[in-house]
């Protein structure tokens, strides 16, 4: 038993000193991120593209910040998926006092049944914008862009080698629901294993036109069940890097119920089972930790039901020693994050001793459901997205079941995220 327990604790060592490592090479890319300068120059025309369903607990200051954007010529082209949507008033009103005239808002009337209704909302806006337009830009309604936000991401598109610029979501507990923190602990390291596997967020990425005709994304979109998953897997068939923007990195507030957290990160995981090679690695890694972090607590139960106290001080050293080295890495990138947003005056100030103690609790949690959440997406063949439920039969063989226009849930928190 003291060999395996060794062995337990030469595992943990090993996944801790790589995740660590990992971390350090991902917030490096924050240590020169800086703000695009927001003095006029030449940029290419850029439609910035929003499909909404449902109207999300910040969607008023994402669509104001997006109309004050320093950059000189953009439009932003809004899908709703129905004309009953609530959130199409919204929107309206907000079109109403817009006196840049920026502001562009579609009915989807004829939605594919081959993909999910964001891809064809995406596939819509695409059909409407003329040739003057040299780039797309995309953002869900989540988003909260800061002013230089469309200008950092078109930049990098000046390298043709560049096909698509992507940042990514950080997700900021400011209630006590559980779910948040649990969910914020999971982002924290998917993050990472985002930008490593060099995945798309679609949440915010931009690409030039002539490379999504060029790539035929359009007709991929239309047997996706996710925007980013395909984007991603045309890169790679083409050649073209993903290149990740850390000022790009954005805030997000919303809460979340743990149940929920459950659905929405199925789904997240169904969503990277499309990306091919990526997912095998997500796959294996999740792998790694169940069955490094189960024998290593089998070895403690084991040494404790023995009376056999070096077994279990052994393991239960490779575990403390895991379970201390992910803290650590939460807060490292904590740090480097916090510190790129409040360059465009987004300042992070929720933790003290009682957060820190959240984090810790929802850490060990997060330990639990995550493997948990990955079994289930494995096996799962329907999922559902706002309401909408669709059938996945392969990677590009997507049903959806049946359309009915958004419902808002009662009793929910105006703060929760929708799922």
């Amino acid at each position: 038993m003291v060999i395996t327990a060794c062995v337990a604790l030469g595992l943990c060592f090993i996944l801790s000193v790589s995740q660590i490592g990992v971390v350090l090479a991902f917030v490096r890319r924050f240590g020169s991120a800086r703000p695009t300068d927001s003095a006029p120059q030449t940029r290419p025309r850029a439609a910035v593209i929003l499909a909404l369903r449902g109207p999300d607990p910040y969607l008023s200051d994402c669509l104001s910040r997006l109309l004050k954007q320093d950059y000189e010529d953009y439009s932003i082209f809004v899908v709703v998926d129905h004309a009953k949507d609530p959130v199409l008033r919204d929107v309206e009103a907000l079109r109403a006092n817009d006196a840049s005239e920026r502001l562009n808002i579609c009915v989807l009337e004829s939605p594919h049944t081959t993909c999910s209704l964001k891809c064809s909302s995406l596939i819509k806006a695409l059909e409407q914008i003329d040739e003057t337009y040299e780039v797309a830009a995309f953002l869900d309604g989540d988003v909260l862009p800061h002013a230089t936000w469309l200008a950092e991401l078109v930049s990098p598109l000046a390298d043709e080698s560049v096909g698509v610029a992507t940042g990514n979501r950080w997700y900021v507990p400011s209630g006590r629901r559980w779910g948040s923190w649990i969910r914020y602990c999971w982002n924290a390291g998917a993050v990472v294993q985002v930008w490593l596997n060099r995945i798309t967020w679609a949440g915010s990425m931009a690409m030039r036109i002539s490379t999504i005709h060029k790539v035929e994304l359009l007709a991929a979109w239309q047997r996706a069940f996710v925007d980013d998953a395909t984007v991603h897997r045309k890169m790679h068939e083409h050649g073209l890097r993903v290149h990740f923007v850390p000022t790009v990195m954005m805030v997000n507030r919303e809460e979340i119920t743990t149940g929920s957290f459950v659905r929405w990160v199925q789904r997240q995981l169904l969503a990277a089972k499309s990306c091919g090679s990526g997912w095998r690695f997500v796959g294996l890694h999740a792998l790694n930790l169940a069955v490094t972090q189960g024998l290593s607590i089998a070895m403690v139960a084991t040494g404790v039901i023995a009376g056999n106290v070096p077994v279990a001080v052994i393991a239960g050293s490779g575990i403390a020693t895991y379970w201390g080295s992910s803290l650590l890495a939460i807060l490292i990138i904590e740090l480097a994050i916090r510190r790129t947003v409040a360059l465009h005056g987004e300042p992070i100030r929720w933790q003290g001793w009682g957060d820190l103690l959240r984090v810790s609790a929802a850490m060990l949690l997060t330990q639990v459901l995550y493997p948990f959440a990955l079994a289930t997406a494995l096996c799962k063949r329907t999922v559902s997205w706002r309401g909408i439920e669709y059938r996945i039969h392969g990677d590009r063989d997507v049903e959806m079941v049946a359309y009915h226009p958004y419902v808002s849930p009662s009793g929910t928190d105006p703060t929760e995220s929708v799922i």
